[in-house]
């Protein structure tokens, strides 16, 4: 929480239930999804890359029984 980079296309990452969905947000506005592996991990490049300057960067988990959580990247 709270990196810093210069780099466009950082790789965000981090773990969850296996199985579940991971929403990407860049400042409130959704920037992609991906799905948590069999062993917790999940990451995401963002496609295209981000624009230069501050990027608020948050997550949202959803479960196969559409629970969501709240998280920040």
């Amino acid at each position: 929480m709270g990196d810093s980079t210069n780099d466009g296309t950082p790789i965000i990452s981090g773990t969850a239930e296996p199985g579940t969905t991971v929403s990407i947000y860049d400042d409130g506005s959704i920037i992609g999804s991906t799905l948590v592996g069999e062993d917790g991990q999940w990451g995401f490049t963002p496609k295209p890359a981000l624009s230069e300057g501050t990027h608020h960067i948050t997550t949202v988990v959803t479960d196969m029984a559409g629970n969501k959580q709240r998280g920040i990247a």
